[in-house]
Order: structure tokens, then sequence, then C-alpha cells
């Protein structure tokens, strides 16, 4: 039956409807998620929080788990929004992949967000994808990089040239807003009140802190930072 209709729509409009019934998805899982029955941040109490912000499935127990579409162990936060705690009631903030996720005006609020509930001697672990490393290699044709890098965003297909994992990077069907490098992230911290920002690599933060993934793909393609408020002594 789909095949007859899609034949007698043609393959254009069928496009365009299958695009709009994705949207239709979208909307109503973030309606949902906003106004349904789910846990808030507002209802947290105590200070020197640990906050996973974009947390998914990887619950973590001791921490105030937060996601978009949360399980019943964490909480409900359109990130996009002011966090619903108050001034410097958080100790440390984790942040894997989620940044590339919000547009570069939406990240800039976010990280604005994330400096005023830390705690003056608060710090944050951001994680994400490292576009320079992707694009040196490019540049470099360094295939053994990009070849790490096939099933990238658990695409079923290999993807099979350099060009294919960086728009996969890049895009990730839509999911993806903005990349990142050092200096990019560098600039919008310091922006948002961050005085301490340095490159860091996968386990080098403190033991407590320590919830990163370690899948081999994270280290291969991320950029990692430690940051805080307060300038290096």
């Amino acid at each position: 039956m789909k095949a007859r209709i899609k034949t007698w729509l043609g393959g254009a409009v069928w496009s365009e409807l299958q695009g709009a019934r994705e949207v239709g998805r979208r909307v109503g899982r973030n309606l949902m998620n906003r106004f349904g029955p789910r846990r808030r941040l507002r209802t947290v109490r105590g200070t020197g929080l640990l906050l996973h912000l974009g947390c998914g499935p990887r619950i973590q127990s001791g921490w105030v788990n937060v996601d978009l579409f949360p399980s019943a162990d964490a909480y409900f936060a359109d990130l996009r929004d002011p966090l619903e705690l108050p001034n410097g009631s958080v100790r440390h903030i984790h942040c894997e992949h989620l940044l590339e996720h919000l547009e570069r005006a939406e990240a800039q609020f976010f990280l604005g967000e994330c400096r005023r509930v830390l705690a003056g001697n608060g710090s944050l672990r951001l994680i994400l994808p490292d576009a320079e490393k992707y694009l040196r290699a490019y540049a470099k044709e360094d295939e053994a990089y990009f070849s790490a890098l096939r099933h990238l965003g658990n695409s079923i297909v290999p993807l099979q040239h350099r060009m294919a994992i960086i728009n996969q990077m890049f895009r990730m069907d839509g999911g993806h807003r903005y990349a990142w490098d050092f200096a990019e992230l560098n600039a919008a911290l310091t922006e948002a009140g961050f005085a301490n920002i340095q490159l860091s690599r996968i386990g080098e933060v403190a033991p407590e802190f320590q919830i990163e993934g370690r899948d081999d793909w994270r280290a291969h393609e991320s950029i990692y930072l430690n940051v805080s408020g307060d300038r290096r002594q």
C-alpha cells in the first residue's frame, strides 16, 4: 500500500510528507516532556550538587541526571531554557556530547547558565566532537583516522568516504547544530564567565567526577575540557 501511495504522489511529495510526519513526532515528544508528568529540576534541593546534563540512558548514582527525554530516574530539562536551579548550588557539571546539539546562540546561553549555577569553586567537564580533528585529518588525507569512524552515529551502512563521515559529524541527520574547535569553545566559555579553560584528555578528571563514556570512538573524535570560574593559581 505504501509503495502504491508513494508512486501515486511522486517521490518529492512523499519525502515532504515523511519529513512533516517526523517533525510532528518531535513536536509531540517535546510537548509531552515539557507539560507531561516529568520530574523537574526545580524540585531538587540542596547544594554541592553533581549535575549530569544530557545524560541519555547513562544514569549515574549520586548525580542529578538530566535529559530532554528523561527516563524514570532522570529529570526533565530543555537546556535551551534557564536551568531551574539556584545560583551557586552545583559543585560540578558533566556535559558530554551535548553542546553540538545546540545552535551557537543557544549554546552561549547554556554555558552562561552553567556558570550561574556553579559554586565559586565549581567545575565543568565538557566533552564534544572536535571539528578541528576532522578537518585536519581531511586535509592530510588521513584514511586511518576516518576508518575508525565508518559507523559514526550508529550508521548501519558503513560510511565509505571522508566527506560522508564529515557530513555525518556536522549534521547527524539534523541533530547536530554547530561544530566546535578549541578556539571557538574558549571564546564562548570566556564570554560565559569562565576563566580557567584547560584542554584535557579522556580520563583526566578527578575520580569523583569520572563518569565519561569509554567507547573507542569518543577519545578518537572528541575534545575534552576541564573548566572552572577561577583562574589558575
